[in-house]
């Protein structure tokens, strides 16, 4: 399996760092944060770059 994203049954499976991670949003907004474990890092500082490449992939996709 490569680090790209893979579906199976609909929800899609992600490989980081050879870990496979479930990322079936049922699922993952169901977890309580006493649950996730200690924090690995944190996305506060990049949210002008997420928003921007959710705009760039949605104005190509809906244009």
């Amino acid at each position: 399996m490569s680090t790209a994203t893979k579906v199976r049954c609909g929800s899609p499976y992600l490989l980081v760092q050879s870990v496979l991670f479930d990322n079936d949003r049922r699922r993952v907004v169901s977890v309580a944060a006493e649950q996730l474990g200690e924090k690995m890092a944190s996305l506060a500082e990049q949210g002008q770059t997420i928003s921007d490449a959710l705009d760039e992939l949605l104005t190509r996709s809906w244009g």
